[in-house]
């Protein structure tokens, strides 16, 4: 990819502040944290006291590819799982996983079951929620008939997304019994079924 001047400057600037990040974590997964390898800094934020948030445009493709590229290394160091959400960066994302061969989970996965082959053959899980039971999802469908039970997460991406029956309300944990109960249809097995071995994988995915 060739990047003008401006950009170089921004990539270079996002490196530090990857690097800086990684130093971060790996001080506190030396002091004994046991955590994800996803955005703490976006935690912290969140947790602390609430200000007004500042304008500011969106992170160039660069530099998210460069800060991206920056977790699955420090990932891989520490032997710690991702959490991935991809949303419009199929082809980026796809390279790097390639590369890194992480362990994690990919949010709210929206691939063909063609990289759902692989990447579960890589390790990493697939994460489904509310959206697997709308009509229109006929992909998500076809993925979870042909990915193994023990690679597949539960979802809730509260408060988004609710599952049918309740589509359009505002979405939370109680719904993922709808999800479950759909998936159930693909699976031939009950709901409570469902819940159990996705539950495990959830527990045997992060280590918890």
């Amino acid at each position: 990819m060739k990047l003008n001047g401006n950009t170089s400057k921004r990539s270079a600037a996002a490196r530090r502040e990857a690097a800086d990040f990684a130093a971060q974590e790996r001080s506190a997964h030396r002091s004994g944290a046991n955590r994800s390898a996803q955005s703490e800094a976006a935690a912290r934020r969140a947790a602390a006291p609430k200000q007004a948030a500042p304008q500011r445009p969106p992170v160039p493709r660069q530099e998210q590819y460069d800060l991206f590229e920056a977790q699955l290394q420090l990932a891989k160091e520490l032997d710690l799982p991702v959490s991935v959400h991809d949303r419009e960066a199929h082809a980026e994302m796809y390279e790097l996983l390639r590369k890194y061969k992480p362990r994690g989970a990919l949010h709210c996965y929206s691939g063909s079951a063609d990289d759902a082959a692989w990447l579960v053959a890589q390790g990493m899980y697939l994460g489904f929620g509310g959206a697997v039971t709308y009509k229109g999802a006929k992909r998500a469908a076809k993925v979870l008939a042909a990915i193994p039970h023990e690679m597949a997460l539960l979802e809730t991406d509260c408060p988004y997304m609710a599952p049918e029956p309740v589509r359009g309300t505002r979405n939370d944990s109680r719904n993922i019994a709808h999800v479950a109960a759909y998936i159930g249809t693909l699976w031939e097995m009950d709901a409570q079924a469902v819940l159990d071995v996705t539950a495990a994988n959830a527990r045997r995915c992060f280590g918890v």
